[in-house]
């Protein structure tokens, strides 16, 4: 049973066993008893609680609803209140503290369970949202445009660094109002009637919105001429949680091309410390790849990591475009294939619940690893989204057993993995689906093979295969396949720099459009 660990913090010794007791038969775990708060906040860093049972009326220098605030605001650790009788300004105070839940002494078995695990589904809810919270404003306040968020009616809940600067308006003294107050806006032909950014419009059909005709009154009065863009935030669910408002300085916009330089730039060292080590090895399986971004900025990404002490799990993508937003949009798929749940994470998931002592109970610490087909299907569920400007990418993602090699593959629109036998023997791998995000369902086949000593599985972005060469003549797939067969015996280092200077010479000094990447894994 996935059960959590609680602390009890009750000043009667016969109560506070009777309940430790109880809890304990229900499969929690009392991390630590404290008989005042003073013992509470001592040993709470140590006890580890995911929830503490708070006695209101406890006996010390602070009460039960003091050690509640202290701990709430300081760690978020969810308090429910044990209370016998209290006085109705003692009760009003706790109210004020905004509890997880009462419990009213005496309780059954059943209250205190079912207002615990109210309190713990809460608590995740609010963890998950907290945390998403903070990922979108640290990728925002990294933006170097001026961004301000709004949750879905108006109100402001982020404002980034530049933002700030711009207008003249800090976070602190902008957060909680609403938008079209604090940033009243000018159409240029009507220079005395606000205009009202329509968020509604936004939530409702779920597009982007471009102005550029406005003024945008800064806290001293002043009036700028700006671009506005309106774009939804959308959660994990797809449900629209808030607004994206970018803001461009048009006076400004003849330094546009080298800020945005700057920031593509950025964004690409920021994808290139997030791909593997080359020549990493984890459980023997071994890797290796080069990669050219484009200069118009990178939507290639790839990775290589363990699952378990078993299994290793590999994808390589390609974002449709190219530009911030495509680099953008990859950090955020990388963000999320990772075997780490807790940070949102979807190459595992919780092991399934089952039944005992009548009630549905998780089981503790249980992970399973999806499969590619699972992994590729819920990443098409989360970005398609029937909207004009659907963002779509290409994924080739794969699970090797590193005991016995047997590994399964899907493939989503991707340029075909190539298998190398040690025979020398290529295996174009050409089972798969569409692209993710072009349709709402997917059909999509997995190939499984037993990924032998000797082999190679070579993954490569379409922008390889299409180099162009002064003549305007493709690299070509062929190009690649005889180059692959004629260094089968190649170690992997010499391999790589071999086909970085036929690339190289193949360009002959002309620039690509598009990303170059090129990502091998060996089983020695």
């Amino acid at each position: 049973m996935a059960k959590a660990n609680i602390m009890v913090v009750e000043d009667e010794g016969l109560v506070a066993m009777e309940l430790k007791e109880e809890l304990k038969s229900m499969g929690y775990h009392v991390s630590y008893t404290a008989d005042s708060g003073e013992d509470a906040l001592k040993n709470l860093l140590t006890a580890k609680p995911d929830l503490v049972l708070m006695d209101i009326q406890l006996k010390g220098a602070i009460d039960g609803i003091q050690t509640a605030q202290q701990i709430f605001s300081e760690y978020h650790i969810p308090i429910v209140y044990l209370t016998a009788y209290s006085d109705e300004k003692t009760l009003s105070r706790a109210r004020e503290s905004e509890p997880y839940g009462f419990l009213i002494k005496p309780f059954s078995e059943r209250t205190l369970y079912t207002t615990i695990e109210m309190a713990l589904s809460k608590a995740e809810k609010e963890r998950n949202v907290r945390h998403n919270w903070e990922w979108y404003s640290h990728v925002v306040k990294c933006m170097g445009e001026a961004v301000i968020v709004t949750d879905e009616h108006g109100t402001i809940r982020l404002l980034n660094p530049e933002a700030e600067r711009l207008t003249g308006w800090t976070y602190a003294e902008a957060s909680c109002k609403d938008f079209n107050e604090v940033f009243p806006l000018y159409d240029i032909v009507d220079q005395e009637h606000p205009f009202t950014l329509p968020f509604a419009k936004v939530l409702s059909e779920g597009e982007l919105v471009f102005y550029n005709r406005f003024e945008l009154t800064m806290k001293q009065g002043e009036r700028l001429p700006v671009n506005i863009t309106l774009s939804p935030l959308v959660n994990e669910q797809q449900k629209i949680i808030g607004i994206i408002i970018t803001i461009g300085d048009r006076s400004v916009e003849e330094k546009s091309q080298a800020v945005i330089k700057r920031e593509l730039d950025t964004a690409v060292n920021i994808q290139k410390s997030l791909l593997p080590e080359k020549l990493e090895t984890i459980y023997g399986i071994r890797s290796h790849w080069f990669f050219y971004p484009s200069p118009f900025g990178s939507g290639d990404i790839f990775n290589f990591r363990s699952l378990d002490n078993t299994h290793v799990g590999f994808y390589i993508l390609d974002v449709m475009g190219h530009g911030f937003s495509a680099a953008l949009f990859s950090l955020v798929l990388h963000r999320i294939l990772t075997p780490n749940i807790e940070v949102g994470g979807i190459l595992k998931k919780k092991a399934a619940a089952r039944k005992g002592k009548g009630k549905e109970q998780n089981i503790k610490g249980r992970t399973r690893i999806l499969s590619p087909k699972e992994v590729i299907t819920e990443l098409n569920k989360r970005f398609y989204f029937n909207a004009a400007e659907n963002p779509f990418f290409s994924i080739v993602y794969g699970v090797i057993n590193v005991r016995t090699g047997k590994t399964k593959l899907a493939r989503a629109g991707h340029t075909y993995p190539i298998l190398l036998k040690k025979d020398g023997k290529l295996i174009q791998i050409d089972e798969g689906g569409p692209a993710i995000g072009i349709f709402p369902e997917m059909k999509l086949d997995e190939y499984i093979f037993t990924f032998e000593p000797g082999e190679r599985l070579i993954m490569y972005s379409d922008g390889l295969v299409d180099v162009r060469n002064h003549k305007q003549e493709h690299f070509t797939l062929q190009r690649l396949l005889d180059f692959l067969k004629s260094h089968k015996k190649t170690p992997l280092e010499t391999l790589i720099a071999n086909l970085k200077t036929e690339i190289t010479e193949y360009m002959h000094h002309t620039e690509s459009t598009d990303d170059i990447t090129f990502f091998l894994l060996e089983r020695p």
